[in-house]
């Protein structure tokens, strides 16, 4: 999970300061969306292919992602949908309808 947020804290805290526009807010919310992915990383299935995920978050189109893993692309797209799905589902609980 370190990696995760290594690789895209920096990104997150752009988006969500763009969005705030107050930067101890901006740190604030950030700091509650890895919260967040932290806990809910053990109910997100190892099957939906986490272990092409990094590649996914090193910014690699899906295409790329397919070429590198050797799966094919159309399971790439759908393991992808699938994981963002279960994430909502995971998600709305805690911060309303998404």
């Amino acid at each position: 999970m370190g990696y995760l947020y290594d690789a895209t804290s920096a990104l997150v805290l752009g988006l969500v300061q763009r969005m705030v526009a107050d930067f101890p807010t901006a740190e604030e919310i950030t700091l509650d969306v890895y919260t967040q992915v932290w806990r809910l990383a053990p109910a997100y299935s190892q099957e939906k292919g986490t272990s092409w995920s990094g590649l996914f978050f090193d910014g690699l189109s899906h295409i790329e992602i397919a070429e590198r893993t050797g799966i094919p692309l159309g399971t790439i797209k759908s393991r992808i949908r699938a994981g963002m799905m279960r994430l909502r589902e995971l998600l709305e609980p805690q911060v309303g309808v998404l």
